[in-house]
This record gives C-alpha cells, sequence and structure tokens, in this order.
C-alpha cells in the first residue's frame, strides 16, 4: 500500500500547480501569456493527463499538456480526425523512482493550434490522439478551457 500512496501523492502534487487561469506577463523577456485552468481528461491509477489551454504572443495559441505514467510513449505526433497538429517536447523525465525500479514519467509538451481552430474548439472541444514511438494516447478537451482563454483576451 505504501508503494501505491507515494506515486499517488507526487501525481497529486504535480497537477495541482496550476487550478486557475490567468495572465502572466515576465518583464524581462516581455512574454505574456494567458492560460486556463488546468483540467485532468485522463485520469487514471498509473496515467494521467492534465491540460491547459492558453495563448503566448510568441508562440500563439496551443494546449499544455502533462503526462504522467510508468511507461515511456515519448510523444512526437498529434492527429485529431484526419488533421495533424504540431507538438513541441518540453520535457521528458522520471519524477520518482521507486525501489522496485519502476519510475514515475513526465512527459511534457505543447499542442500548437491555429486560432480559427482554437475558436472553433471554443465551441466544440478538442478530441485528439497523442503519437508516441512507443504508445499512444487519447483524450478530449471541454470547449471551457478555450472559452476562457479568448474570455480572458477579451475576444
Amino acid at each position: 500500500m505504501k508503494k501505491l500512496i507515494f506515486p499517488l501523492v507526487a501525481v497529486l502534487t504535480l497537477t495541482a500547480c496550476q487550478m486557475t487561469g490567468g495572465t502572466v506577463y515576465d518583464k524581462h523577456t516581455g512574454k505574456t501569456i494567458v492560460h486556463s485552468r488546468s483540467v485532468n481528461v485522463k485520469p487514471g491509477l498509473l496515467s494521467n493527463m492534465d491540460v491547459t489551454a492558453g495563448y503566448s504572443d510568441r508562440n500563439g495559441y496551443g494546449v499544455q499538456i502533462d503526462y504522467t505514467s510508468y511507461d515511456w510513449h515519448f510523444f512526437r505526433q498529434v492527429w485529431s480526425f484526419g488533421k495533424k497538429y504540431k507538438y513541441v517536447v518540453a520535457r521528458e523525465d522520471a519524477v520518482m523512482c521507486g525501489g522496485a525500479g519502476g519510475c514515475l514519467n513526465l512527459e511534457k509538451g505543447a499542442i500548437r493550434i491555429p486560432e480559427s481552430d482554437f475558436r472553433r474548439f471554443a465551441k466544440t472541444g478538442f478530441e485528439f490522439k497523442l503519437i508516441g514511438t512507443r504508445g499512444s494516447v487519447e483524450a478530449k478537451i471541454p470547449a471551457s478551457l478555450f472559452q476562457e482563454v479568448l474570455e480572458r483576451q477579451g475576444k
């Protein structure tokens, strides 16, 4: 039981970072990011996916993906109903390893989304498949996350 509690606490800690949306401005770089709250779209005991929709004045619209699991996927592609989106890898780390040899892995990245699609997803939500060299995962992001970002922008 102790082996399950420690990883669960780690996952909860990792996902509690962005419970509310907002706007972040970095005075040193001049970068502004508008983001939604973080939502868990793929809960599980051995894997978990949190997403945050956002807009960066440098990178445009997109969705941040935080995927934790005991299996590496090495995501490199995103598809949604025949359309391919750009996926940018931000981080691939073993964040916690146990005595039995298993590690909790964090795969963090971003899906770049054109503004027209982002606006459409604010009405329909966004269903997609992340594909990696060692597996794939499907998820759906609620329309409300995209709406939050557009509202914060006044659009």
